[in-house]
């Protein structure tokens, strides 16, 4: 009995224990979508929301962001931003896993996300 318990115990701690994601590398095609995209971006008061591979997840505005990330199911890998990246704003990213935020006004740092700005 005792035995069962402790390999159930053991078999529960290694599901919890989430996967890292895959560090995304940015080349200099990504990293010009990704200017092309803020440049775009500018002014509109939107933030993308956007995969590993630059696709579009959902376009929302700036305002809400941090309640999108609660009800959204797909994670945003990569968050090109219209506006001042706050310290909530990267708490909300890192708390959704996101590993990049792309802006021209950052506000706080993060040693968790990579932020760029062009």
């Amino acid at each position: 009995v005792f035995r069962d318990r402790e390999e159930n115990r053991n078999k529960n701690l290694e599901e919890s224990v989430k996967e890292e994601p895959e560090k995304i590398e940015l080349n200099e095609e990504k990293k010009s979508k990704l200017k092309e995209l803020l440049k775009e971006n500018q002014g509109k008061g939107k933030t993308l929301l956007l995969d590993s591979e630059l696709n579009e997840i959902k376009t929302i505005s700036t305002k809400g962001l941090s309640l999108t990330f609660k009800k959204i199911k797909e994670k945003p890998e990569i968050i090109v931003m219209d506006g001042i990246v706050t310290s909530q704003v990267i708490l909300a990213a890192e708390e959704a896993g996101c590993q990049i935020i792309v802006a021209n006004n950052f506000a706080a740092t993060s040693s968790k996300i990579k932020l760029l700005s062009f």
